[in-house]
């Protein structure tokens, strides 16, 4: 009997310490699975920030180290994107801003070629004008030579009648 009895007080010694470690076990994955619980929450509201805490039970301090790390990793992998975004929008600002300067320019050459293009319609109907000037200068020069030539003639006819009066 002594030795039931003292095998039944082991096992209900056995039965309490196991008890008690269940106990604490689920004792200590309340207390991360609630920081947990807080840190997923600020997540989900855009909290990259919040960590879980340290001194959490050695079997969940894996637990915590791995979430911050992936968190810090999400947190900058956020930072990257955010400042490529603000390098394509100064670089699209860049690009926006040299085709408004080419379209202005482009308009100015524009308005210069048309500008010239009417200088040289008047500068053509300019020396078209002049052509024709000289085309009539060049025939009434050529009939003053022809009136004087005949003029020349008419003139030495008439000296020659007047020293043949003259004898």
């Amino acid at each position: 009997d002594y030795a039931i009895s003292v095998y039944l007080d082991e096992l209900a010694r056995q039965r309490e310490e196991a008890e008690a470690a269940r106990k604490r076990a689920e004792a200590e994955q309340e207390v991360a699975l609630g920081e947990l619980a807080k840190v997923l929450a600020l997540l989900s509201d855009g909290d990259l920030e919040s960590r879980m805490p340290g001194g959490l039970p050695d079997n969940y301090a894996s637990m915590a180290d791995n979430y911050n790390s992936a968190v810090e990793k999400l947190r900058q992998s956020i930072s990257l994107v955010r400042l490529a975004a603000q390098q394509i929008l100064g670089s699209s600002q860049q690009i926006s801003e040299a085709t408004s300067s080419l379209a202005q320019r482009t308009e100015q050459q524009a308005a210069s070629i048309e500008e010239s293009s009417a200088a040289l319609h008047e500068l053509s109907e300019s020396v078209t004008a002049t052509a024709r000037g000289a085309r009539k200068a060049a025939d009434v020069t050529g009939e003053a030579l022809s009136v004087a030539q005949s003029s020349g003639a008419v003139v030495s006819d008439a000296v020659a009648a007047m020293g043949a009066i003259e004898r």
